[in-house]
């Protein structure tokens, strides 16, 4: 989740939460446990072409409680 955090920053327009660090990495993670199982289909921009991509949020290993 840090990862996934340090890596959107502030360029996605998410209601992330208005506190703390930590309680915006709480929202990010209630986001994505409500958006588990669902399946995306995006377009990646890669070389000056958009390419289509099927993507989806799964649950993984848990370490105290939270999916790492």
């Amino acid at each position: 989740m840090t990862d996934l955090f340090r890596r959107i920053g502030n360029d996605v327009t998410l209601p992330r939460g208005d506190g703390s660090p930590q309680s915006r990495k709480v929202r990010l993670g209630q986001l994505l446990r409500a958006a588990r199982d669902r399946v995306f289909d995006v377009e990646v921009a890669e070389d000056g072409s958009a390419q289509p991509m099927r993507l989806s949020i799964r649950g993984g290993d848990k370490k105290q409680g939270a999916c790492q």
